[in-house]
């Protein structure tokens, strides 16, 4: 896939991004490898950043029986916040969700609404500025379902924030169609200084049980494979830019 999808690309800064800012993640350890850099950059620079983890991430490892269901959220949490916390975000801002995993509703399902009324009470307290959350087709049933859910959220307030879209499956799974189309979105790209760079390697390393080093009982289970993660050890974050003040 190409990261720039044929789109004229414009450069990410952090000077003129409203605030606070809002990071949306589907699953603990998509925070740190899409926007792992912007992170490290926007707390170093004191500027507000919360973090919401929308699943409790209980399928990674569907089949140990060493860790069953409540012990892996546990972990992926816990995960999660060494991660963040090591990226600079306050602990304070961090919120947990903890839809089911792989089942996180998309429209037309049952609770759908009823998650809608529970992130918009959230987001409305918040009032972020700025809006990070996947890419609307990144080739992921909970990623696509997180952005519906904030997409909706956005359509009944009268935010006149940003809202920014990354990817992660897109580069190793897109399908015909999963990539933004011709004058869909604005890409933009930001520019990961080399000790942010560091602390996004090392928030990465936080999620040890995605990378094969904690839950050794389920031999079908999921892993974060070199290829995967060189998409993302990059000096460059990209993101696509879909709703402007």
């Amino acid at each position: 896939m190409n990261k720039g999808s044929s789109q004229k690309i414009r450069k990410l800064t952090i000077e003129n991004m409203g605030s606070p800012v809002l990071i949306l993640a589907p699953h603990a350890d998509d925070e740190s490898l899409g926007c792992g850099g912007l992170i490290a950059a926007l707390c170093a620079a004191e500027v507000p950043v919360h973090v919401w983890l929308i699943s409790d991430g209980t399928m990674s490892h569907p089949n140990s029986i060493a860790y069953p269901a409540m012990k892996r959220q546990e972990v992926r949490e816990a995960e999660f916040r060494q991660a963040c916390v090591h990226l600079g975000v306050q602990e304070g801002m961090l919120h947990f969700f903890q839809l089911p995993d792989t089942r996180v509703p998309l429209p037309d399902t049952e609770d759908f609404d009823r998650t809608v009324s529970q992130v918009s009470a959230l987001f409305q307290k918040l009032n972020p500025q700025t809006v990070f959350t996947p890419w609307r087709r990144d080739p992921h049933c909970d990623h696509k379902a997180t952005t519906a859910l904030i997409r909706e959220v956005i359509s009944q307030t009268r935010w006149t924030g940003t809202l920014y879209e990354y990817p992660i499956w897109l580069y190793e799974l897109a399908s015909e169609g999963d990539a933004p189309h011709p004058g869909e979105v604005q890409v933009s790209v930001f520019e990961v200084a080399e000790n942010f760079l560091i602390k996004k390697k090392e928030a990465i390393e936080c999620h040890a049980s995605q990378l094969g080093q904690v839950i050794h009982d389920d031999p079908d289970a999921f892993c974060l494979q070199p290829h995967v993660l060189a998409h993302f050890l990059t000096p460059i974050e990209f993101y696509y830019r879909t709703h402007e003040k």
